[in-house]
Parts: structure tokens; C-alpha cells; sequence
């Protein structure tokens, strides 16, 4: 009876039949035993998956909860920080849109200031001429004739005024009287940079110092009355603080404002006017910088002079380039992009300079009438009409202001005659020049440049 129980129970414990039950509780086979172990494993691992599967389902229904408990949280913070940046950028938004209203009304305000000014200095010029002259009558004629500077071995001339359209030009320059202001000038440039070179000392701490104190100071001038006032005023202490170096201290200044319009003035326009204004009224205190400033720009860009050097029918590249002021690069010469940003660069600051309303501008509004006869009386090349084009639109409007109708006359004489002359391949500069000669000419005026406006 006793071994009954023991056979159901361990049927009912591990679901085996009666041939998995042994006779004997004290005797099992082998074979049997193994398989009561299997089958019993197999019963846990069955029920230990159950356990994780249910305790999985209530961890994810757990979450679950938790998650959307936490949405509507979330969301709200949310919906707080949307509404914190939209009124901080609403805020931004009208902070900017009032500093706009402000320097729109600003500059119109600077507009009818500039305006009001402009009209009271003409009125109180006509005033001041009405009252020298009184009732006598004013002639009509042209400009006074300016005198040019003495050239090496010459005597001094009287420049000629272009004439009037219709009217044949002056024959233009041979190439022995180019070659002779070329030779000229270098021979001048040699001399000063011979002088220059027995100054200048490798080691010498002091002379480091000021190179390091006036490219700063260069390369600060923007176009801004006060920062050119602050720039010239360093400037002008230097040279006066340094009367030793003052020679020396000319070369160098001369040299890095050449760099620095090499480097902006194409790009920028206005940088022209404001290293030109600075250059002048340095100039006003010493004279003998500007005389220096204008020999290093005709010995690095022959069209200050204005000299326009043709090719030799046996001339060589190499000579040609030499002549026209190509700069090296090792063995190479520079790329004629290269060449061309330099010339506009100093040809502009050299138009800058002579259109600067000051009361002793050094090299003024003169030299232009001189620039433009010479440059009408010499032979044209590829650059002339880049170089007359950029001239002009830089210092044709203080042309205008000094000379007035005859200005007009004498470009009626370049768009009648000089353009004619220019050469076939420099089109695109060719169209610039006849854009703004047709403008001109068709409002009978010149308007001044917005670039120039900033330092008055």
C-alpha cells in the first residue's frame, strides 16, 4: 500500500508513468535516473520563464505608466521654454528693428547735415569771391596753367590744357622722351634708396621699434574722420619725437602706405580716400614726405608720372615687363592680375591724395589737370583705359568742384578723341571708362562718391 503512494506520488510530482517508477525506492537504473533529472529540469526552466515573462510585462506596464504620468509634464516644460525663446527672440527682434529705425534716421539726418553743410561752405565761397572781386567781371577762361615739376636735366615747362573737342591733341610723347622719364625717376629713386640703405641698420633696436609702431599704425587707417585723425596725429609725433630718423622714417612710412593700397584699394574704394587723407595731412606738417611718397610711387607704377611704355619691336618680354614695373617672383614675374591690382592700388592713391580738400594739401587738385594733359598727349597701351577709368571716378568729382565746365570739356575731349586711340584688347576696362564718361556728360555733372562722403 505504502509503495502505491510512493509511485502516485512521484507521478503526480514529476508527471512519470509507471514504467519510470521503480519497483524498489533503493534500486534505480541508470538509464531511468537520467531521465527523471532531464525531466525534472526541463519542469523548473519552464517555470523560471514564466516568472520573467510576467515579471517582464509588469516592468514594461510599469513604465508605461510612468511614461504617460510623465508626458503631459514634459510637454508643459516644454511649451514653458518654446514661450521663453519666442518672447526672447520677439525681444531681439524689436531691439534690432529699433537700432535699424535709429541709423536709417541717423543717416538721413547725416544726409541733410552733409547737405545743409555743403550748401553753406558754396555760399559762403561765392560770398568771399563776390566780395574780393566785387563788380569786376569774371573772365571765361580756362584754368590757370600749372607749372610741372622740374625733370632731371630739363628746365621747367608750362603744361599744356588739353584743348577742346574737335581740336587736334599735341603729337604724343616719342619713346626716347618716355624713356627719359623713366630713366629720370630711377635715377632719383637709386639715390634715395642708396641714402636710405646707408640709415638703415640691421640690428638697430630703435629703428625695429618704429617700423613696428607705423605698420600698426598704417594698417589702423579706415575710413573713419576719427580714426584718420588719431592715425595722423601717432604719425606726425613720430616723425617729430625722432628728428634722427625722420629721413628714414619718410622711405619706410612711404613704402607701407604703397603696400596697403596695393593690398585694399581695388577691393575697397573708400580705403583709397582714407589713406590718401592721412598721407595729406602728414604731408601738411612735413612736406618732404609727400616728395618721397610720390618718387616710390612713380618708381613702382610708371602711370603716376604718367609715363604709358610701349613694346620695342625687338624688345624682349622679360625687358618689356622690367620697364613696365612687373615685380619678380624668383625667376618668374608676377601674373598680369597680379599687376594690374597693384597699379590700380597706387594710381588710386595717388588720385586720392590730389582730390583731398585741404588748405595745404602739398600735391593738389592741380596735379590732376597736369595727370589728365599729360595723359592725353602720350601714347595709349592695354592699361591706359584702367588707369584713366579708376582716376577719374576717384578725383573727377574734385576736378569738378575746382575747375567746373572746363572739367566738362576736357572729358568731352577724352570720350571725342582718347578713347578712339585706346587699344582693341583692353575692352572690358574700355567700357567701364565710356560708362562713366557717358554718365557724366548726360547729367552734365559730376556726383560725388559715396566712398568719399565719410570725411567730411
Amino acid at each position: 500500500m505504502e509503495r502505491t503512494d510512493n509511485t502516485k506520488q512521484r507521478q503526480n510530482t514529476f508527471g512519470l508513468t509507471e514504467e519510470d517508477v521503480l519497483v524498489d525506492d533503493t534500486t534505480v537504473f541508470p538509464e531511468k535516473e537520467e531521465r527523471i533529472h532531464r525531466k525534472v529540469d526541463q519542469s523548473e526552466l519552464v517555470s523560471l520563464n514564466t516568472v520573467i515573462s510576467s515579471k517582464r510585462l509588469e516592468h514594461v506596464a510599469s513604465r508605461t505608466e510612468q511614461t504617460e504620468t510623465a508626458r503631459p509634464r514634459v510637454f508643459a516644460e516644454l511649451d514653458v521654454l518654446s514661450q521663453q525663446k519666442r518672447e526672447a527672440l520677439e525681444k531681439e527682434i524689436q531691439a534690432l528693428s529699433l537700432l535699424a529705425i535709429e541709423e536709417i534716421e541717423w543717416e538721413e539726418r547725416s544726409d541733410r547735415l552733409y547737405e545743409e553743410t555743403r550748401k553753406l561752405l558754396e555760399q559762403q565761397k561765392r560770398t568771399a569771391t563776390a566780395n574780393t572781386s566785387k563788380d569786376l567781371p569774371v573772365p571765361e577762361k580756362q584754368p590757370k596753367p600749372v607749372e610741372e615739376p622740374k625733370e632731371i636735366g630739363q628746365k621747367t615747362k608750362t603744361a599744356e590744357e588739353p584743348k577742346e573737342a574737335g581740336q587736334k591733341t599735341k603729337t604724343t610723347e616719342e619713346p626716347k622722351e618716355v624713356e627719359q622719364k623713366i630713366k629720370a625717376v630711377r635715377q632719383d629713386h637709386e639715390a634715395l634708396q642708396e641714402e636710405h640703405a646707408k640709415t638703415t641698420k640691421e640690428n638697430d633696436e630703435k629703428q625695429k621699434e618704429l617700423k613696428r609702431k607705423i605698420n600698426t599704425r598704417v594698417g589702423q587707417i579706415a575710413p573713419s574722420l576719427k580714426q584718420i585723425e588719431f592715425v595722423t596725429n601717432d604719425l606726425v609725433k613720430l616723425m617729430e619725437d625722432n628728428t634722427v630718423h625722420r629721413k628714414w622714417i619718410f622711405v619706410t612710412t612711404a613704402r607701407i602706405v604703397i603696400k596697403q593700397a596695393e593690398k585694399l584699394v581695388s577691393a575697397h574704394l573708400n580705403s583709397a580716400y582714407a589713406i590718401g587723407d592721412v598721407c595729406v595731412r602728414v604731408g601738411e606738417k612735413f612736406a618732404g614726405f609727400i616728395d618721397v611718397l610720390v618718387l616710390e610711387m612713380n618708381a613702382q607704377c610708371c602711370y603716376t608720372i604718367p609715363v604709358y611704355p610701349a613694346k620695342g619691336e625687338h624688345e624682349t618680354e622679360a625687358l618689356w615687363k622690367e620697364k613696365m614695373q612687373y615685380r619678380r617672383k624668383g625667376s618668374m614675374f608676377e601674373s598680369e592680375d597680379e599687376h594690374k591690382t597693384r597699379m590700380v592700388g597706387m594710381i588710386s592713391l595717388y588720385a586720392a591724395m590730389i582730390q583731398t580738400d585741404r588748405p595745404k594739401n602739398p600735391h593738389a587738385i592741380d596735379n590732376g589737370w597736369r595727370w589728365i594733359s599729360r595723359t592725353l598727349n602720350t601714347s595709349t597701351s592695354d592699361m591706359s583705359s584702367v588707369v584713366v577709368s579708376y582716376f577719374l571716378e576717384i578725383c573727377g568729382y574734385g576736378m569738378y568742384i575746382k575747375y567746373g565746365p572746363q572739367f566738362i570739356k576736357i572729358l568731352k575731349v577724352i570720350q571725342a578723341e582718347y578713347l578712339p586711340r585706346l587699344p582693341v584688347s583692353s575692352v572690358s576696362s574700355k567700357t567701364r571708362l565710356e560708362i562713366y564718361l557717358e554718365t557724366v556728360l548726360a547729367e552734365g555733372k559730376v556726383k560725388e562718391p559715396k566712398e568719399r562722403r565719410f570725411l567730411l
